[in-house]
């Protein structure tokens, strides 16, 4: 797998934009999530939109899909205040990223959500939670 992460700024919103593709691996995953955490610029509770329509999940199966979920479960319980939506196309990894985001949710996750449409994606990352000062 392979990925390019970009600081970007919508309005008065700062958040990172992690572009993903070629196939998911684990280990992968878990190097892109120290990068993440290793930027100079991270701080907890900033948001991250996660391209993934480019990623190959052909050969995907439940395992990984699991072990995929643990590694984001670990990086949220790092970082709790942060949101993260995962952009997918409407293909097979519509499919898998609706897998993983029902694994995650039953795995105690939460501030995870999975979409097909970019600008909906944005608005719910940018949204304040509720309760929240903003």
């Amino acid at each position: 797998m392979k990925w390019i992460i970009n600081k970007l700024i919508k309005k008065k919103d700062v958040y990172l934009r992690v572009t993903t593709c070629e196939r998911l691996l684990v280990d992968d995953q878990q190097r892109m999530f120290n990068e993440i955490s290793a930027l100079p610029e991270w701080t907890d509770g900033m948001p991250i939109l996660f391209d993934n329509r480019l990623l190959d999940l052909s050969v995907s199966d439940s395992n990984l899909i699991r072990d995929s979920v643990q590694v984001l479960l670990n990086f949220c319980r790092k970082n709790p205040a942060t949101k993260i939506a995962g952009l997918v196309d409407s293909t097979v990894n519509f499919g898998f990223g609706r897998q993983f985001e029902i694994i995650f949710e039953i795995e105690g996750g939460v501030k995870f959500h999975l979409f097909r449409d970019e600008i909906q994606a944005l608005g719910w990352l940018m949204q304040p939670e509720l309760g929240s000062l903003e």
